[in-house]
């Protein structure tokens, strides 16, 4: 995997505190989404710091205020956003697949229990199971909180579907319905340091969105295809007329 042309054209960098909500709009999620428990790995994990392939090869991935995420865990690649991205191995963090079908998730399911589930699972097995989630077309994964499991997203279809790991309900999940986001449009090349501190490569304009404690930016077709205005439940079509553009925090 090379990373190399993310990093050849120089963009500005922007920070979630830098961004005001004030006159964002509502909206609401009715995408699936796979959510996996990180659990304590049985091995340890991997130091949490860039890859070879990164220019930055060697340094801590950091979280939204620049201080080391942890110290083992296991790091991946988010496809969408070009970017690293790092879990702890401590149980209090998850990895959220976007646009997951019940299907799909049966499958993922499955292999999640084969590598370990979260009592047995491995460095190994996560990356396995990682890497089979890509092969059948679910590349879009990203780091996120039990907490924000716990508070912003609700259970989908079954209790078969589900796992539980200390105290918290993961599996196939949808946004809360009581849980509207805020979003608003950033237009040209960017990278933005959502509150995760996840550096995300935007090319061509992003949504960023606010959802309790949690802003990340979302690519624009991704955000018309699962995303929907709280009042009425219409679609977006164009993010960039659609929504208010960002007012910089004063």
């Amino acid at each position: 995997m090379s990373t190399a042309s993310s990093h050849q054209i120089s963009r500005p960098l922007v920070r979630a505190s830098e961004i005001s909500f004030r006159t964002a709009t509502p909206v609401t999620s009715d995408a699936q989404k796979l959510v996996i428990p990180v659990p304590v790995f049985i091995d340890g994990g991997e130091p949490l710091v860039y890859p070879e392939s990164d220019e930055r090869a060697g340094d801590p991935i950091c979280d939204g205020d620049d201080n080391p995420l942890g110290e083992n865990g296991v790091v991946f690649w988010n496809t969408p956003d070009r970017c690293w991205q790092a879990a702890p191995a401590d149980g209090s963090h998850v990895i959220i697949f976007n646009q997951t079908s019940k299907q799909e998730a049966e499958f993922l399911l499955k292999k999640y229990t084969e590598h370990g589930g979260p009592a047995r699972m491995s460095l190994a097995g996560i990356k396995a199971f990682m890497e089979y989630a890509t092969s059948i077309g679910l590349s879009d994964f990203y780091l996120s909180t039990a907490g924000y499991a716990r508070t912003c997203l609700m259970p989908v279809i079954s209790d078969a579907l589900q796992i539980e790991y200390k105290g918290v309900i993961t599996g196939l999940m949808k946004q809360n319905e009581q849980a509207i986001a805020k979003a608003v449009y950033q237009e040209g090349l960017l990278k933005f340091v959502n509150t995760e501190g996840v550096i995300q490569d935007m090319s061509d304009g992003c949504v960023i969105v606010q959802q309790g404690n949690s802003i990340h930016a979302i690519q624009p077709g991704i955000f018309c295809q699962t995303y929907r205005l709280a009042k009425d439940g219409s679609k977006f079509h164009n993010p960039a007329t659609d929504l208010e553009s960002v007012i910089p925090c004063r």
